[in-house]
C-alpha cells in the first residue's frame, strides 16, 4: 500500500487509477479528498497541456507553478472551461 505523501507527490498513470481507487477505499475520507482533488489537478492540467503547442519544460514550469497564469486548480479549471 502506497503512503498518503507518495501518492499525492507524483503523478498517477492512468492505466494505475483502478488500482489506486482500490487503496483508496481503505483511506480515511480526509485522505480520499485530498487525493482525488490532486489527481482531478493533474488530470486539468494535462488536458491543458495537451491543447498547446509543445512546451519546453521551463515553459510548463512558468506556466503551472507557484504564482503563474495556470499555478492554482482553481486557474486551471477557470482556463479549462474556455
Amino acid at each position: 500500500q502506497r503512503s498518503l505523501r507518495h501518492i499525492a507527490s507524483q503523478k498517477v498513470p492512468m492505466d494505475e487509477w483502478p488500482s489506486l481507487m482500490l487503496e483508496l477505499g481503505r483511506m480515511h475520507d480526509r485522505a480520499v479528498a485530498i487525493v482525488a482533488t490532486s489527481l482531478v489537478e493533474d488530470a486539468i492540467g494535462d488536458l491543458l497541456l495537451s491543447r498547446m503547442r509543445a512546451l519546453s519544460n521551463t515553459e510548463v514550469a512558468n506556466l503551472f507553478g507557484g504564482d503563474a497564469l495556470l499555478g492554482s486548480f482553481l486557474q486551471k479549471l477557470d482556463y479549462a472551461e474556455l
